[in-house]
């Protein structure tokens, strides 16, 4: 799969940890209210992708924060 670079400061990195936190949140209460099983799936899938952003850029501010020590 082909990939992106993003150069970003550490301030910029955590504010979109901290604005995925805020959309995965949200997302998690639409599928739990969802009464139909397509759209459950759907809202699953962009979960799915969501957290995988979110989780990357943890990982990628673990390493920020590592190189201004």
């Amino acid at each position: 799969m082909p990939t992106v670079t993003v150069d970003l400061t550490p301030d910029q990195l955590a504010h979109i940890r901290d604005a995925l936190s805020g959309v995965l949140s949200d997302l998690r209460a639409e599928i739990s209210a969802t009464d139909r099983l397509e759209l459950r799936e759907e809202l699953r899938e962009r979960e799915w992708a969501l957290r995988a952003l979110h989780d990357a850029a943890a990982r990628a501010g673990e390493g920020a924060s590592a190189d201004t020590r």
